[in-house]
């Protein structure tokens, strides 16, 4: 058995100091793609539910009013909802 067999290996300062920086910056990538990612899917989301309600207020009034665009007539059904041609 030789001297340098007896020796642990251990992992120089610099290195664990640049493992460390490593983990660091991987977290903060981390938390930049997640934030990145999150503020497009929340703006859509809210446009979606914005048009959503704008849809359903109109065809809401559509229904009220009750009334063929296309003949002017009103419709037949007893609940005032189009019937499908």
């Amino acid at each position: 058995m030789t001297t340098a067999d007896s020796v642990p290996h251990r992992i120089s300062a610099r290195v664990r100091i640049l493992l460390w920086l490593l983990v660091v910056m991987a977290v903060a990538l981390a938390a930049v793609a997640a934030t990145t990612r999150s503020l497009p899917l929340r703006d859509v989301e809210h446009r979606v539910e914005r048009l959503l309600a704008q849809e359903t207020g109109e065809c809401t009034a559509f229904f009220e009013r009750g009334v063929d665009p296309s003949t002017g007539t009103r419709f037949h059904d007893r609940n005032g909802s189009p019937r499908p041609t």
